[in-house]
């Protein structure tokens, strides 16, 4: 069994972007419609809940029947965890005369909150008549099979999970949902083949790593179950810093370091996509508007949006005063590019106001490569190590110079001192480590280094540093495990997907 994964947007919250048609709803006050057009915008694109809901509020003490309203309150009720108030104003809402599109979603909600209050029987009654409104609904279908499983019908769960797909062949929860039927009725292969496919779809999903590491188990596939477990437990540790983080915002919507720090949180895990939509958050506050800008130009940069990277790189420049961040950004635009000469100004302003920028200083070497060759490269880290003798990133980028020269006594020397420096500079750990294997000189050194580099920041490449050091210590199931977790983080690189095949190929023979 391989395991991998592929990109996919972010897990959506509580959506309040819906298409309400009532047979009858009453005209407002233009006070009371200002207001619930407000609290729509504020709860489907700032997910400011608690805010949403007084205006919500203001326009059911103007009109308690208004349709529209009362749902939406709902559905915040329900993003905040407040299910009986939710499970209240849904109920209310069934009788407030609703067009049957409209009644079809409040059952499916109504469904959503008895599942989570425990209340099976209620959900499926609101689902059966969800369905019977929506026949070819794949989420509906889906939560009923969740509803049969909570009740222990495997047979019936798995017919609806089967169904789910039949009608959304991408739907994650009947994926989900199979590989927990089929691990229970003992069929361990075909669990791990469907949290396989839940995790492609979304590979930050906990639930879907912890069903295929005890699935993996269950096969007596020790390495691979290892490596899941150890995905199953950073993604069960990161939905919860984001739960909790989301659970103040719900409280302190406008706390612009929160905001960062859930943006920074989504960034650090490589989520782009919730990055992005936290940074956009961020951005509305005055006090964390440059910055969130600067790291969505950053994100859209990396992700090879050069078009929006410039655009949020203009609204950066606009939000404040000369940043050494932006000016490096801009630098970072210019390399994408190939614009040496404006890239080069560009990093020269941001050291000019932040002289030890690190991100400044390797785009400065990037330019001076580009355009003159390893010399004046050379000459900028130089003049870099004069500047801040003491930089981490420094005394990485030095031993890396010396190890393309082949001088691999100093370059490890040089990136030792760099580790020496900054423990947390996991991408130096990182390459010192695969120089320890490559020359065979310490792989126990290597193994420690990469083995402290996943702990504090589980990368890619540190499990295919793994991956090449468990093959030089001959134990290629684990190596195959490793550089099976390196392409589920990133499955659009070619080259450890071959890795995967010639580690498969060696294990075969």
């Amino acid at each position: 069994m391989t395991f991998t994964s592929h990109p996919h947007a972010v897990r959506a919250a509580a959506a309040l972007l819906l298409a309400w048609v009532c047979v009858c709803v009453h005209a407002l006050s233009p006070e009371a419609q200002r207001r619930y057009e407000r609290g729509s915008e504020t709860a489907a694109h700032r997910r400011q809940y608690r805010a949403a809901l007084e205006d919500f509020r203001y326009v059911l003490a103007e009109d308690a029947t208004h349709a529209p309203a009362v749902v939406s309150a709902a559905q915040c009720h329900a993003a905040l965890g407040e299910l009986e108030p939710a499970r209240e104003l849904y109920t209310q809402a069934l009788t407030l005369g609703l067009a049957p599109a409209s009644v079809f979603t409040v059952r499916r909600e109504l469904g959503k909150v008895g599942l989570r209050q425990g209340e099976f029987a209620d959900a499926q009654s609101h689902l059966l008549a969800a369905q019977r409104l929506a026949a070819d609904d794949a989420e509906v279908t889906a939560l009923l099979g969740d509803v049969y499983q909570k009740r222990g019908s495997l047979t019936l769960a798995i017919g609806e999970y089967t169904r789910a797909l039949t009608l959304d062949t991408e739907m994650r929860a009947a994926h989900v949902g199979l590989a927990s039927a089929r691990l229970t009725l003992g069929n361990a292969e075909d669990a791990a083949e469907h949290a396989q496919a839940a995790i492609n779809l979304d590979p930050y999903d906990p639930d879907a790593w912890y069903i295929a590491a005890r699935a993996l188990t269950k096969a007596g596939m020790r390495e691979q179950a290892r490596a899941a477990l150890t995905s199953y437990t950073t993604m069960r540790a990161y939905a919860r810093d984001v739960e909790a983080m989301s659970d103040s915002l719900g409280r302190e919507p406008g706390n612009a370091a929160l905001l960062q720090a859930l943006a920074d949180r989504h960034a650090g895990m490589g989520n782009v996509d919730a990055a992005i939509a936290a940074y956009e958050l961020a951005a509305a506050q005055d006090e964390t508007r440059q910055t969130a800008y600067t790291n969505i130009a950053l994100l859209r940069l990396a992700g090879g949006n050069i078009a929006q990277a410039e655009e949020a790189l203009r609204a950066a420049s606009t939000a404040g005063g000369e940043d050494a961040a932006v000016h490096a950004a801009t630098g970072e635009l210019h390399s994408a590019r190939r614009d040496w000469q404006n890239a080069t100004t560009s990093y020269r302003a941001a050291l000019g106001l932040a002289p030890s920028m690190p991100m400044a200083w390797v785009g400065l070497m990037r330019a001076a490569a580009m355009t003159g060759g390893r010399a004046p490269a050379e000459a900028v880290l130089d003049e870099w190590l004069a500047a801040d003798p003491e930089s981490s990133p420094a005394w990485s980028e030095r031993g890396l110079l010396d190890y393309r020269d082949g001088k691999h006594d100093t370059a490890i020397e040089a990136i030792e001192k760099a580790v020496a420096l900054d423990p947390a500079n996991h991408e130096a750990a990182n390459n010192l480590a695969w120089i320890y294997a490559e020359t065979s000189r310490d792989l126990n050194r290597a193994r420690e280094l990469v083995d402290g580099a996943i702990a504090s920041a589980p990368s890619p490449s540190a499990y295919d540093t793994l991956a090449y050091i468990e093959q030089r210590m001959g134990n290629l199931p684990a190596a195959l495990a490793a550089i099976e977790r390196a392409a589920a983080m990133d499955p659009r690189n070619a080259e450890y997907r071959k890795k995967q095949d010639e580690i498969r190929r060696a294990i075969e023979q």
